[in-house]
């Protein structure tokens, strides 16, 4: 499942399939002429994972397969051949990529989950230095869905996963499960559901939700417990199905929800968790049966 890296930028469309990319870049939600969108290809076909691998404020492309990492690090839509971009063995088969930006530096680094162990480049030399200059960290089990975010609010991004129906999170970033401390477990949702991440508030924490068959279940205020119709919110809209997206589509400072299917993304645009028609939020064409990619391209 991919996962956008937190940004705080404005998310824009886009879409993966076959080895290629395909990017609203000047972010007007269509499909404009070919000098304003992206279309390019990392030669690797595997899962899509994005970040701002240089620290320069803007989201790149990047292909994990089998242990293997494209990364489109300089940020120029197209591939360059290593060292200005980056072909990296990080990883082995069957790893879930990771990525987010461990240290606080402001570049997003990679990483990997693999059974319950996460694999870090901690330093972002995308080399694995062994768990001395990385992070070497057992936290969950075979099945579980990574995710990274920055739940405390810190800078730096966190590591997390779900399981099932329950929410696990390394809130204080020491990289070690401490449930009767400061990290955080929260039971959410349907067994069955999409887990999903943001920072739906705007207080600058990434925060927990789930969606499943057109209702959403999220942790509004951040504070991993479940209130639904007071602090947080389970909203039904019929009218937004498939796979569920975030972003901040506005660039309003808080993440926005979103579903894509078949090609056709509908987003809850101004963000009042309600469908208000395509002249308030967007229902946009764009990567017809494609891995959706929102990010800040």
């Amino acid at each position: 499942m991919l996962q956008p890296a937190t940004t705080t930028a404005r998310s824009k469309v886009g879409a993966y399939r076959d080895g290629s990319f395909l990017a609203d870049v000047d972010g007007n939600f269509s499909q404009s002429a070919a000098s304003a969108e992206s279309k390019y290809s990392l030669l690797l076909e595997g899962t899509p994972i994005v970040g701002d691998w240089n620290g320069s404020g803007s989201s790149k492309a990047a292909v994990f397969d089998d242990g293997t990492w494209h990364i489109d690090y300089n940020g120029n839509r197209q591939w360059d051949g290593a060292p200005t971009d980056k072909a990296v063995q990080f990883g082995l088969a069957g790893d879930i990529p990771v990525a987010g930006d461990w240290n606080g530096d402001g570049k997003t680094k990679i990483g990997v989950f693999r059974d319950g162990q996460w694999y870090l480049d901690y330093n972002g030399d995308f080399v694995w230095d062994g768990g001395i200059a990385d992070k070497k960290v057992s936290m969950g089990w075979s099945g579980a869905t990574p995710f990274v975010g920055d739940w405390n609010g810190d800078g730096r991004d966190e590591i997390g996963f779900f399981s099932v129906d329950t929410w696990y999170v390394d809130y204080n970033g020491d990289f070690v499960w401490n449930p009767t401390g400061q990290d955080k477990q929260l039971k959410i949702g349907p067994t069955g559901a999409q887990p999903i991440i943001g920072d739906w508030n705007g207080d600058g924490k990434t925060k927990i939700g789930l969606y499943l068959d057109g209702t959403w279940y999220i942790d509004y205020d951040g504070d991993y417990v479940w209130r639904p119709g007071s602090s947080d919110k389970q909203v039904k809209l019929s009218r937004m199905r498939g796979v569920a997206v975030t972003g901040d589509w506005d660039g309003d400072g808080r993440t926005e929800i979103g579903t894509y299917a078949d090609g056709i993304w509908y987003l809850d645009y101004n963000g009042n968790y309600q469908w208000d028609g395509a002249g308030v939020d967007k229902a946009v064409d764009w990567g017809k049966t494609s891995i959706p990619v929102p990010a800040n391209w």
